[in-house]
């Protein structure tokens, strides 16, 4: 009986230890995934920067001011800029959040997406 419960014992330390580096194998590959699809998201969003900055800069600035946008509207899309909290050092999502509800916005507004 005594060997019976110590096989058993034995059974399911190697079943747990089993268990444990599995969960640590699939938590490291979930980590790669992350990885990639931060990376991934990061490029997209800097892309539509670029795309926006693009687009403003190749403009004149006569065009920007007379165009279909009137100064009071290049101005509030200054103001979103310029009042954007934001707390980097904190890597919030929420701050991913307002970066990219922002330059879809604006990228929109340039008609850009």
């Amino acid at each position: 009986m005594a060997s019976k419960k110590k096989s058993n014992t034995s059974c399911k330390k190697a079943d747990q230890e089993t268990s444990c580096l599995l969960l640590a194998h699939e938590l490291a590959s979930l980590r790669g995934q992350f990885h990639d699809i931060t990376t991934r998201y990061q490029a997209n969003v800097e892309a539509t920067l670029v795309a926006c900055v693009n687009s403003l800069s190749a403009k004149d600035s006569e065009d920007l001011l007379c165009g279909e946008k009137s100064r009071r509207e290049w101005q509030t899309l200054i103001k979103a800029v310029q009042e954007v909290k934001l707390k980097p050092q904190k890597g919030r999502l929420k701050d991913i959040r307002r970066i990219d509800a922002l330059v879809a916005d604006i990228a929109e507004q340039l008609g850009l997406s």
